[in-house]
Parts: structure tokens; sequence; C-alpha cells
């Protein structure tokens, strides 16, 4: 499986748990409205713990989908420390902190 699938699927699977959760939480509204007995009660905490799941995996696609692409680590001479310091224009005498003559 190619990337570019792999993202068009995942984006799909976000859209779709976003849609669901929508409508869970619609449904839990309307439970919620339902005069109060055992089977609502039962409903509420269903759908309830249902669209926070949905709502949870959604999150979790979203965060996945919008994270930075992984780097590749740079290569010696592309290291941040050889840009700022070169041993052949650093002098000794720089190191010794502390100390005076």
């Amino acid at each position: 499986m190619n990337t570019d699938h792999a993202r068009r699927n995942a984006t799909r699977w976000f859209w779709s748990l976003t849609v669901l959760a929508v409508a869970l939480v619609g449904a839990l509204s309307r439970e919620l409205a339902a005069p109060p007995s055992p089977r609502t009660g039962l409903a509420v905490a269903v759908t309830g713990a249902l669209a926070a799941l949905a709502a949870l995996q959604a999150t979790r696609l979203m965060v996945a989908l919008t994270r930075c692409p992984v780097r590749a680590k740079p290569r010696p001479e592309e290291s941040p420390r050889s840009i700022f310091i070169k041993p052949s224009s650093f002098s000794s005498r720089f190191l010794r902190v502390g100390r005076r003559r």
C-alpha cells in the first residue's frame, strides 16, 4: 500500500468518524430530553460512550494526518554544530573559562 492511498484511507476514516460522532451526539441530545427510565439511562450511557470513542479516534487520526513528515537525519557535514564551531578558527584560549593570567 503506498503512502497516498494510506493517507486517503485515513482521511476517509477521519471524516466518517466525525460524522458518526456528530450523529451520536444528536442522538444523545434526543435521549437526554426523553422521560427518565432505566431504558433511557442505558441508552444515554451507551450512546455517550460510543460518541466519546468516535470523537477520540477522529482526534487521533487528525493528529496523525497533520503531523509533520519525519525527516532523515542530517549528514555529519550538515550537523548544526559544524555551522557554529569550526576547529580551524577556534583557539584553545577560548576553552579556558574562569582562568585569568
